[in-house]
């Protein structure tokens, strides 16, 4: 059986993963008002784990919850113990989360708040090699992205949008679901980032576009870099998709992973870029120094 870690005001604890609670007043539970980080552990080390509570601590500040800077970096060995916690030796999940904890009914943020800290580690079975290499299926979603929501670049518990989104996607027998905003550009997908190779340039939107600033992403464009390849931040447009010879998927449980076919719009095939790109994904260690767990 395993265990999470509960942070409720100044009460924190293990507890079993199957007896945990959290009050029903929680606003996590009430209202998806609440933020999470998802974690990959590969080799039994928790990837960037740093910059997954950097962008926490932005996105609680940008939206007003209750916790220092401070106390979300002390967080980083509770991430490592959850690890070991749940003997997740090789690959896994951890689930951060945090809510702005529990108030009165309706809408007004309670005042004082005191948040609600979940942490969780799970193993994970990593999709094949040849998924990998075969690639993923999507669709363009009808509804459309607002790019000034205050909650678009924040990765916050309310995902009904994505929700409805991916089952557009199932429904239509893709793996995923392409988002585009009200100026008809490109933003994302319902889980993951996107790149495109054109015109010999690997490019992505901006996330000003209103998408997540994924950590990933992050790695990635920092790999690209790296690596020498010609790069761009400029927002795309499904015109773009039509003439890109490929089409990339970025987040912290996949890595990099292609698209095959986008329906409506194109197939694609596989090319050494990928393969290098995804190749030095892994390669990063995502952790700075000597594993600590």
């Amino acid at each position: 059986m395993g265990q999470v870690w509960v942070k409720q005001g100044e009460n924190a604890s293990w507890q079993d993963s199957a007896q945990a609670a959290i009050s029903l007043q929680d606003r996590g539970f009430q209202y998806g008002d609440g933020l999470f980080e998802t974690i990959r552990v590969h080799n039994g080390n928790p990837r960037f784990a740093e910059q997954h509570l950097a962008r926490l601590a932005a996105s609680q500040q940008a939206l007003g919850f209750r916790l220092d800077t401070n106390e979300i970096d002390q967080l980083l060995p509770f991430i490592f113990e959850a690890v070991r916690r749940n003997h997740v030796t090789q690959d896994g999940i951890v689930k951060l989360i945090v809510t702005r904890g529990s108030g009165n009914r309706g809408f007004a943020p309670p005042d004082p708040g005191v948040p609600t800290i979940v942490l969780q580690a799970t193993s994970y079975q990593p999709l094949a090699d040849e998924v990998y290499q075969r690639g993923l299926t999507a669709i363009v979603c009808s509804d459309v992205v607002f790019s000034k929501s205050r909650t678009v670049q924040h990765k916050t518990l309310s995902c009904l949008d994505k929700i409805i989104a991916r089952g557009q996607a199932q429904d239509a027998g893709a793996d995923e679901a392409i988002l585009v905003n009200e100026q008809g550009q490109v933003t994302e997908t319902t889980s993951a980032n996107l790149f495109c190779c054109l015109d010999e340039e690997v490019r992505t939107s901006p996330v000003s576009c209103g998408l997540l600033p994924g950590i990933a992403r992050q790695n990635v464009i920092r790999q690209l870099h790296n690596l020498g390849y010609r790069f761009a931040e400029t927002p795309l447009l499904i015109d773009d998709l039509k003439q890109a010879k490929e089409v990339w998927l970025t987040n912290s449980a996949l890595g990099v992973i292609r698209l095959n076919r986008i329906q409506n719009i194109g197939e694609y095939k596989i090319s050494c870029v990928y393969d290098i790109i995804r190749q030095a994904y892994w390669d990063d260690k995502g952790y700075k120094g000597d594993c600590i767990c």
